[in-house]
């Protein structure tokens, strides 16, 4: 009974880090909003140059926009390993348990 029980906890442990990660790539796609514009003549995706990016943010702008994509990189990776890892763990005890029968 225990190793089932174990095995849930491990299954929301690894529902909270895969949230963790869907929502970092979430914040990561809204940081990356702003760096980019879109031309109608070609219908392609171009990154702004830096002057225009200093101009639109100001320097403690782009500076926080930076720090936040650096951050929300971090978290999404390590929760990413943790989820790799849950789920290696998971299924090592659900194997356990399976050919325990």
């Amino acid at each position: 009974m225990a190793v089932n029980q174990y095995i849930e906890q491990l299954s929301r442990r690894e529902a909270i880090y895969v949230r963790r990660v869907q929502y970092s790539l979430i914040f990561m796609v809204l940081a990356i909003l702003p760096l980019i514009t879109f031309s109608s003549e070609t219908g392609r995706f171009y990154l702004k140059s830096f002057g225009v990016l200093i101009r639109q943010f100001g320097d403690i702008g782009i500076s926080m926009l930076l720090t936040f994509m650096i951050i929300m990189t971090m978290i999404g990776v390590s929760s990413l390993w943790k989820l790799y890892k849950t789920a290696r763990l998971k299924s090592r005890y659900r194997w356990g348990a399976y050919s325990a029968r």
